[in-house]
């Protein structure tokens, strides 16, 4: 990518998106790149990290659009009447001028009448307020853009002439037109971008294989609910969980038998973990772990061993035409509120230490850490 590379920004600009798709999150932001020609243009990007099934980021997502009008726009909106009247070529988003003190439309361009459906002939007639799904918001963007002369809103819902809805950016800006104070509206359609955008979300955080929950996604929720358990005083369990015997199942059968057990094992656990507050992830490879906030030792227990039932009860096709059953191994471990040397990895630690119990004692089955956890949380 440094090819594109304008020598328009500083090192410190790249460095903070490095450190930030690094940390696991989303950047996003707009370069002023070189073409292979020399000429210059303005990108807006969106890039994701994209992790692997242990959590390490395996690749980066961008999702890129060229914003060179818009950014022409805004130049335009900062400059003189002349340029104003450049913002009409067909060439740029759609663009509306309105009056400033009563907001009538005075002008638009061919964009906004392909965009929104009113004809040119049509628009002075129409009240600004009929084109947005939410008229308060816009009343109180307009307040804003009488204030400060400029104002960019990075998200409003409007609508078409025949109702249907979709989401615009906008950027305005006042100034004086033939006498009288004038705002001039650039709006973008950023369907296809959301759209885009919310892909990549669903890639980033989740596991490719299975649909679950990545193991970055697990790392910050079990922060998270540690937090939120820390101040509401209240229990949080963890199951950590994986087949037993699945390496030999794998080998015996094939990957692709190997990734079907697992897409199923995996919808069943979610199917079992139905509260809008529990999280199933896939924590690498043939393991499965579970956050359960405000649930107890006892009511942990009584969901993995559901699970492990649940698990049980499955009949895997075998590569030689027979069939299989699948068993689960579940550690359980439970903390309640903060206690002495406690943090989310001795949790983790804990839950881990039970499942191996659990695989030592004849596997299928599901074992609960006897250590401060259990106990403090057995007796809140």
């Amino acid at each position: 990518p440094r090819i594109l590379k304008s020598g328009a920004h500083p090192p410190e600009f790249y460095r903070e998106m490095w450190e930030t798709i690094l940390r696991g999150q989303t950047w996003r932001g707009e370069f002023l790149n070189r073409k292979k020609s020399g000429d210059l243009y303005w990108e807006s990007a969106f890039i994701s990290p994209v992790a692997g099934p242990g959590g390490e980021t395996t690749h980066f997502v961008a999702v890129k659009e060229d914003v060179t009008s818009r950014k022409a726009a805004e130049e335009a909106l900062r400059e003189s009447e002349e340029k104003y009247r450049l913002l009409f070529s067909k060439e740029f988003d759609a663009v509306a001028l309105l009056d400033a003190e009563t907001m009538r439309f005075l002008e638009v361009n061919d964009a906004h009448v392909r965009l929104f459906g009113y004809a040119h002939e049509e628009i002075p007639s129409v009240d600004v307020l009929r084109l947005c799904a939410e008229p308060e918001k816009v009343l109180e963007e307009w307040a804003q853009l009488k204030q400060k002369a400029s104002h960019a809103v990075p998200l409003l819902k409007v609508l078409r002439k025949d109702g249907t809805e979709f989401p615009v950016e906008a950027s305005a800006g006042t100034f004086t037109w033939r006498g009288r104070p004038v705002a001039c509206v650039v709006m973008r359609d950023i369907t296809e971008r959301l759209r885009w955008q919310e892909l990549m979300e669903k890639l980033s955080s989740t596991d490719p294989l299975t649909g679950l929950a990545n193991r970055r996604i697990f790392d910050e929720t079990l922060e998270t609910e540690w937090a939120r358990a820390t101040r509401a005083k209240t229990p949080l369990s963890l199951l950590m969980a994986d087949t037993d015997s699945f390496k030999e199942y794998n080998d015996r059968n094939g990957h692709q038998a190997g990734d079907a057990c697992l897409k199923l094992v995996a919808g069943e656990l979610a199917a079992c973990a139905r509260r809008p507050g529990d999280l199933v992830a896939r924590f690498g490879g043939d393991e499965f772990s579970v956050i359960l906030p405000a649930t107890d030792a006892r009511g942990a227990e009584e969901l993995a061993e559901s699970m492990r039932r649940r698990i049980e009860s499955l009949v895997i096709p075998c590569a030689n035409g027979g069939n299989r059953r699948i068993t689960l191994s579940v550690g359980v471990a439970t903390v309640f509120a903060r206690l002495d040397g406690a943090s989310p990895a001795r949790l983790l630690e804990e839950a881990d230490l039970a499942r191996y119990d659990a695989k030592r004692a004849g596997r299928n089955r599901v074992s609960v850490a006897r250590a401060t956890f259990g106990r403090d949380a057995r007796q809140a």
